[in-house]
């Protein structure tokens, strides 16, 4: 698709959670923007979601920006990122979740394949990236955010300086 987003969910806070499961979304080229932008109701599920883009004006493959999800079995690839504040692979921001993320894949970063900004009541479980280019920064950003829980998390780069940035926030990190 070329839309931005190409899928906009909404109703944070409603109770009524949406569910997307089994979906490949492609951006060629084309529009700037998100891919995927989740402002959801915390009940809402997504399973087996494949994001794929190989445009260079995309801001972000996915955005959680409020209310909440569950995401099992998620892959995120991006050839060529913008990099910069609030662009990356899944950035969440502002959201008070929960979000819970199992098993997810965010790979091919030139920035940072997950930034955590604002936000709280966020755990990433079994996740799995990889990034590479000459962006600064982490692989995983998070700043000015509160109970962030990492669980299992393996982090590869060709040659970010920083697997885990964090700046200004409150991290559980376990294995």
């Amino acid at each position: 698709g070329s839309g931005s987003p190409i899928i906009n969910c909404t109703g944070a806070g409603t109770g009524n959670g949406v569910i997307l499961a089994n979906l490949w979304i492609q951006r060629t080229g084309g529009a700037a923007g998100d891919i995927l932008h989740l402002n959801c109701d915390a009940s809402s599920l997504l399973f087996d979601v494949f994001v794929d883009s190989n445009s260079t004006t995309v801001a972000a493959s996915v955005r959680i920006q409020t209310g909440g999800c569950f995401i099992e079995n998620a892959w995120w690839t991006g050839s060529a990122l913008t990099t910069g504040a609030g662009n990356g692979g899944t950035v969440i921001t502002t959201t008070t979740g929960p979000v819970t993320i199992y098993d997810m894949q965010p790979e091919l970063w030139f920035g940072p394949a997950v930034a955590i900004i604002g936000a709280s009541n966020v755990t990433l479980m079994n996740f799995e990236t990889e990034g590479g280019g000459a962006a600064s920064g982490g692989i995983l950003t998070i700043s000015n955010s509160t109970n962030i829980n990492l669980h299992q998390c393996f982090l590869a780069a060709s040659s970010l300086p920083i697997g885990i940035q964090v700046t200004t926030s409150q991290v559980n990190a376990w294995s």
